[in-house]
């Protein structure tokens, strides 16, 4: 703004408050009261005689040389601050917005502190000081998207009610954002964390949190946090992402798998299981899901695609029913006995008896892989028998495994 030429310029208090009270006729006949447009304040400027601004205010290309207060007031309808700007810090604390707002690049210290957003608001690309917007509301939708905060910026137990887009931002020092309630969806889709960033005890009750292609080149947290969906596919981690005490409702395998590996760093051998069975899961959804063919494929495609998934899938569905992917011995149990009782059955009915016997007799013995082939007396066996008693074996071994995998799960 070097070498601007100002409509209106505002040396004292005095002058501002003169100018705020003059009478209506003086109104600017097409913008009213609050016309402020291109205007120079050279001093420490307070809003003070104003509890509320009734009407649009126009702020569009000002400057302010020294500290601004608009802290504790009500703006009932739109508020233009495109292209002004503030050599000194900016108090916005407790103001309330109701109509939609446009703010500027801030060079300088910005305080949003118990703000509330009713309707739209547009925010500039630089925020170039310490930004704070702790326990602010944000009504409508809020776009942060390629935007660069240089020093800390602080959203700590805010309350966001719809969507939050915080697309390619570069977020260059320390994000404070703890105890965030997001209603809806919010979005970090490609962006850069350098700083550390805390966003411990979050809660992302209906949405995704898109970390997607996130790159986080510091510690980041989210301990305590509730989110329903989470996405960090492609993401890059230098240092460490912490989750623990983390609910994760729903999410994707590449997600598991980089938070498994997280915890797996951190020595947090309970937790990285726990991942790396929510992992395996949703592999086997992903294969199940290819067993429904798509519009317009062929048979042969699919046939290909069966067969090629085929391995896959019958290790991951035998380890699912097993044992749950290493988590349960119950499942093993169930498993161990289920199998091998529909095994002795298939194996006895193949038998011939020369007397009675008791039905349960010898299922104790045919449990054992390494029992004898002829543990019943007085039968005839047949040539089914013999390979069903193979296969009984194998079930038997596989089921006890898995039974003693699960029970060893926190000693591997």
């Amino acid at each position: 703004m070097e070498g601007q030429n100002y409509f209106m310029v505002f040396n004292s208090q005095d002058e501002l408050d003169d100018y705020l009270n003059r009478s209506p006729e003086l109104y600017h006949e097409e913008y009213g009261k609050y016309y402020f447009e291109q205007s120079l304040f050279t001093f420490h400027a307070n809003f003070r005689n104003i509890k509320s601004f009734e009407s649009i205010v126009y702020f569009q290309n000002s400057e302010f040389k020294k500290t601004v207060t608009f802290k504790n007031k009500t703006f009932k309808k739109e508020v233009h601050f495109e292209g002004c700007k503030f050599e000194d810090h900016v108090d916005f604390s407790n103001a309330e917005f109701h109509d939609v707002v446009t703010f500027p690049d801030f060079s300088s210290v910005i305080n949003f502190r118990k703000a509330k957003f009713n309707s739209d608001v547009f925010f500039g690309k630089n925020f170039n000081d310490v930004v704070t917007f702790s326990h602010s509301e944000f009504k409508n939708n809020v776009d942060f998207s390629e935007s660069t905060f240089e020093k800390d910026v602080y959203f700590n137990d805010c309350i966001f009610e719809k969507d939050v887009y915080f697309e390619v931002v570069d977020f260059v020092n320390k994000v404070n954002s703890w105890n965030v309630t997001y209603k809806s969806n919010v979005t970090f889709k490609w962006s850069n964390f350098r700083g550390k960033a805390n966003f411990s005890e979050i809660k992302v009750e209906k949405g995704l949190l898109d970390l997607h292609g996130v790159n986080f080149e510091k510690n980041s947290y989210f301990y305590n946090s509730t989110i329903k969906n989470l996405d960090l596919d492609k993401s890059v981690i230098d240092k460490g992402v912490f989750f623990l005490g983390s609910k994760i409702k729903k999410s994707n395998r590449e997600t598991f798998r980089i938070i498994k590996n997280e915890f797996n760093k951190q020595n947090n051998h309970i937790e990285s299981l726990n991942y790396h069975q929510r992992e395996m899961y949703s592999y086997f959804k992903e294969l199940l899901a290819e067993l429904i063919p798509k519009k317009n494929e062929s048979i042969l495609n699919y046939l290909l695609k069966f067969l090629r998934n085929l391995n896959n899938l019958v290790i991951l569905l035998l380890n699912f029913i097993s044992n749950f992917f290493g988590l349960s011995w119950i499942f093993g149990v169930v498993f161990t006995f289920t199998s091998t009782y529909l095994m002795y059955k298939l194996y006895v009915s193949h038998l011939t008896f020369e007397g009675e016997i008791s039905f349960w007799q010898y299922y104790p013995q045919f449990l054992s892989p390494i029992h004898k082939f002829d543990f019943i007396e007085n039968v005839k066996q047949t040539k089914y028998s013999y390979l069903i008693d193979f296969l009984g074996r194998i079930v038997s071994s596989f089921g006890f495994y898995q039974t003693v995998q699960a029970f060893r799960k926190y000693g591997k």
